[in-house]
């Protein structure tokens, strides 16, 4: 033996029987140990093969014990079908043997192929399974045509594949035929025809014959044979006729197994028949959506009897609805009729025929014409026009005649209140066409209005609307007006008028005013093209009283009046009053009323106060301001130096008007030195982030006097940038004793982050008094470098 490099060589045998084909690797190299190599084996036919391998190197040489491979395959084949010769619509089947060799197992799948030629329909069994051996499927076919169709099964197992022979399918069939295909008789005689049978694709059997149609009383229809056999003998004889003149049909069914095929043969007298016409349509024209008619008269021909069918057919052009009254008719006298009944929704000129079937025999009308015709109506837009009640908007109605429509038509207007419509002439008659009216309506209401215009003509009915506008407009003041004026001045209101509905007009304006008023009006016409237009009436009187006047608007027939202007005439003038009118302060102390002016009947100028004082010593007075324009209020401040009682008249003056008002001022006890500021504080620059959003003022309050009590409340009146007082801060009273101080007395003011950025200005007062009650002196004087005023500003 060869030693090639430490790798043994391997050969297989041949095997036993022969006819298994194997491979394997030529050798193995020891790296390791053991080493394998993969045998695979396998042959075309099923078997027990056996082979050994025989491993070589060098002079060693060893051989395995044998190896056995069982193979293993299947055949298919199909049984002759059943019958032979199958029906059309019937079925034949094969069995389809499934054989295991040499022991398979398992399912083998089945499937059929498609026929050849197409149109056999098959069912087999998906799949057989051997659990024993052969295993058998029914292959089940049918077709519906005659003919010879083939097809082939195929059995599959895995890798494993094989086919039936082709399986044929004899499909027959036969069909029946008359000689004549109709039977012509002479009453009361009969006639005959043969009736064939014919096969198809090689038919053969027995064919059971009968007549199955009804034959019409007094007739006979009979079959003989009964029955034929393919191939021969294939023909039998049909027998029919009638005792009088009778056309009908006779069927002739043939029955082999499951098929039946059938034939018609008619039968008709010969030398007898009928004729059809039809009458002229009337009326000649036929209105669109109502009836013409037509009668058709049947006639017999040579002792012609039995039934004639009648049938209508479609119109040329279509759109022509028809009916046939009766549909048939049967003679027992001749002429027979029926009524032909035709209408059509749109005008045209159709034409119809009719047609009468009686077995074989079968007749037509000449062409039915059908005149049908119709009418359109339209109507123009009307112009806008015043809503007055008297002028008439116009819309023209034109009536147009269709496919040559002649007659009378009638016209007519609906409308709804307001309008009032009449329509001339009420009537056309065409031809000629078109043919027109007119519609006119008028109005008292501006607004737009659909006019429903009907034209009529017997049962033709069509409409047509129009839309009617009417315009009009408004003048202002609609609601009572009243205007304050003096004696000899000039006041005015205005005056307007606005379109209604698309007015465009102009209107004329004149006034109508009472006795004692003078009214003038800017402009004596306003012109609507836009829509609206105003002016001023101008209105004055002498003498105070109410005077009235109203406005007419004029355009055409068109007018409307203003609401009553009311000019209320009075002398202008003021009051004065004193708040309060009478108090009480101490010797050497003030004391404040406000004196205020109300305007009466549109005063508008300015009054000059004066204050004197009576007794005109011991106590002095001051205004501020000393003039006020229309209404507004000055402060009267007093200071009193000797007890007693005092009448302070503040005296106000407009050119000719005076009017006055008393305080009464009682200075009483010996003279009370004033509080004064000890102390005051705020922040100046305040953040809202860092003081909990507030603002406090800390102060204190020194009473001056040695030996009285007074009463203080402290007041601080804030100012925003814009000069505004947006608040004030007023104190509790305070009871302060002879020289008494007070310190570290809080009023506080809450802001909000809207207020960042805003500045302020304060003044600090002490109102004071000896009563708690009266505390109508002021002061603003402070110890040392206190301050009694100042500003802030807020940061976030």
């Amino acid at each position: 033996m060869q030693r090639h490099n430490g790798r043994p060589i391997l050969a297989v045998s041949a095997s036993t029987p022969a006819g298994l084909t194997c491979t394997l690797p030529a050798s193995v190299t020891f790296g390791s140990s053991p080493q394998t190599a993969t045998l695979s084996c396998s042959a075309t036919t099923a078997g027990q093969y056996t082979v050994t391998v025989t491993g070589t190197d060098g002079t060693l040489s060893h051989t395995t014990a044998s190896i056995l491979f069982h193979v293993v395959d299947f055949t298919i084949a199909s049984g002759a079908v059943s019958p032979t010769q199958i029906l059309v619509g019937a079925s034949g089947t094969s069995t389809i043997t499934v054989t295991a060799i040499n022991g398979l197992t398992g399912t083998v799948n089945l499937a059929v192929s498609a026929s050849t030629p197409a149109g056999l329909t098959c069912t087999l069994p998906a799949s057989v399974t051997f659990g024993t051996s052969p295993q058998t499927a029914t292959l089940s076919c049918s077709a519906a045509t005659a003919g010879d169709y083939t097809v082939i099964v195929t059995g599959t197992d895995g890798t494993l594949s094989h086919m039936t022979a082709t399986i044929l399918f004899h499909v027959t069939d036969f069909t029946l035929t008359s000689s004549p295909s109709s039977i012509s008789y002479t009453a009361p005689n009969t006639g005959t025809s043969t009736i064939s049978a014919n096969a198809l694709n090689g038919f053969t059997g027995s064919i059971s014959l009968a007549v199955t149609s009804v034959v019409p009383a007094g007739c006979t229809a009979t079959i003989s044979p009964a029955s034929v056999t393919l191939p021969t003998p294939n023909a039998a004889t049909l027998t029919a006729g009638c005792t009088g003149a009778v056309s009908f049909s006779v069927t002739i069914t043939g029955t082999s197994g499951t098929l039946t095929r059938t034939v018609i043969v008619a039968v008709s007298p010969g030398g007898q028949d009928f004729s059809i016409s039809a009458s002229a349509v009337t009326p000649s024209q036929i209105l669109a959506g109502a009836s013409g008619t037509s009668t058709i008269t049947v006639t017999s021909i040579g002792s012609f009897t039995g039934t004639v069918n009648l049938s209508v057919s479609a119109s040329t052009p279509t759109g022509l609805l028809c009916g046939l009254t009766p549909t048939s008719v049967t003679f027992g006298t001749s002429p027979q009729t029926s009524t032909l009944s035709c209408s059509a929704a749109t005008a045209g000129d159709y034409t119809v025929t009719v047609t009468g079937t009686s077995g074989g025999l079968t007749h037509t009308t000449s062409a039915i014409l059908f005149h049908v015709v119709d009418f359109t109506i339209s109507a123009s837009a009307p112009a806008a026009a015043p809503a007055d009640g008297t002028t008439t908007a116009s819309s023209t109605v034109t009536v147009t005649g269709l496919n040559g429509f002649a007659g009378a038509v009638t016209l007519s207007a609906t409308a709804l209140a307001p309008l009032v419509c009449s329509v001339t002439p009420s009537s056309v008659t065409l031809p000629p066409s078109p043919q027109t009216s007119t519609v006119s309506c008028k109005s008292t209401s501006a607004g737009t209005f659909s006019v429903a215009i009907t034209a009529t003509s017997g049962s033709l009915s069509h409409s047509a609307t129009a839309t009617f506008n009417f315009n009009d407009f408004t003048i202002s003041p609609s609601a009572a007006v009243t205007v304050n004026c003096t004696p000899g001045v000039t006041c005015t209101t205005p005056i307007s008028a606005s379109s209604v509905n698309g007015f465009a007009g102009s209107v004329s304006l004149t006034t109508s005013p009472s006795a004692g008023l003078t009214a003038t009006l800017g402009k004596s016409v306003l012109v609507l093209s836009s829509g609206f237009d105003s002016t001023t009436l101008s209105l004055s009187a002498a003498a105070n009283g109410d005077y009235t006047v109203t406005v007419t608007g004029t355009s055409g027939l068109l007018s409307h009046t203003t609401a009553v202007i009311t000019l209320h005439v009075t002398t202008p003038d003021f009051t004065i009053t004193a708040s309060p009118a009478s108090f009480t302060i101490s010797v050497g102390g003030t004391g404040t009323s406000t004196i205020t002016i109300t305007p009466i009947n549109g005063f508008s100028g300015t009054v000059s106060l004066t204050a004197t004082v009576n007794p005109s010593t011991g106590l002095t007075a001051s205004l501020s301001p000393t003039s006020i324009m229309m209404s507004g209020s000055s402060t009267l401040t007093v200071m009193g130096s000797l007890n007693g009682t005092y009448i302070v008249t503040v005296t106000g003056t407009s050119g000719t008007i005076t009017h006055s008002t008393n305080v009464n001022v009682t200075v009483s006890g010996a003279q009370v030195s004033a509080p004064a500021f000890g102390q005051s504080n705020w922040k100046q620059r305040l953040q809202l982030s860092k003081n909990n959003f507030q603002q406090q003022w800390r102060f204190g309050l020194q009473n001056t006097d040695p030996s009285t009590t007074v009463y203080a409340q402290v007041q601080i009146n804030v100012v925003d940038g814009a000069g505004f007082v947006p608040f004030t801060l007023t104190s509790s009273v305070i009871t302060l004793a002879p020289n008494q101080l007070l310190t570290n007395l809080i009023l506080t003011k809450t802001f909000t982050n809207a207020d960042i950025g805003r500045s302020f200005s304060f003044q600090m007062v002490i109102l004071w008094g000896t009563s708690p009650t009266s505390l109508t002196q002021q002061s603003t004087a402070a110890i040392g470098f206190v301050r009694t005023s100042g500003s802030f500003t807020i940061l976030a």
